[in-house]
């Protein structure tokens, strides 16, 4: 038992070790710069820059810009000659709001609003229209005003 999770082990870190590497060569930065030096001085020194190639290997991948509800976030990855990568990381594309919360209750003659907010912490707003008087017997049956008189 213990050899075959010693085997699963072995196989990981070798599949994570082939994902650190690209498969096929690659000029690095470094040697476009030489090789723009090169032109000014001479074509032979431009030859010996494009023959020295290099596997890039990768660093881990690093978040540089945060992913939120709404917006993409990004990821870089290095190689130790400079060279960088980019992925973007995916946004859920909308808000994850909790449930909707009375701030101010309306009344009979004002409007009252209701808010959720985000887990970023976005937040949203709705009205809450007034209720408008409910008159019963020359009184309003919810603030207990009494009903006007038409003249």
């Amino acid at each position: 038992m213990q050899e075959n999770n010693s085997k699963k082990v072995k196989e990981i870190k070798k599949k994570e070790k082939k994902e650190k590497k690209v498969s096929s060569p690659h000029f690095c930065a470094r040697n476009v710069i030489i090789a723009l030096v090169a032109v000014v001085i001479g074509v032979s020194l431009m030859f010996v820059a494009f023959t020295d190639r290099h596997e890039h290997v990768w660093g881990k991948w690093q978040v540089t810009k945060l992913v939120s509800c709404v917006e993409d976030g990004k990821e870089v990855s290095a190689c130790e000659c400079g060279e960088r990568r980019y992925r973007p990381i995916e946004s859920a594309g909308e808000h994850v709001f909790d449930s909707w919360t009375v701030a101010k209750v309306p009344t009979c003659e004002e409007d009252g609003y209701q808010e959720r907010k985000c887990t970023c912490g976005f937040s949203e707003t709705e009205v809450i229209p007034a209720r408008g008087h409910r008159f019963s017997n020359g009184v309003c049956r919810t603030c207990f005003k009494p009903q006007p008189t038409e003249e």
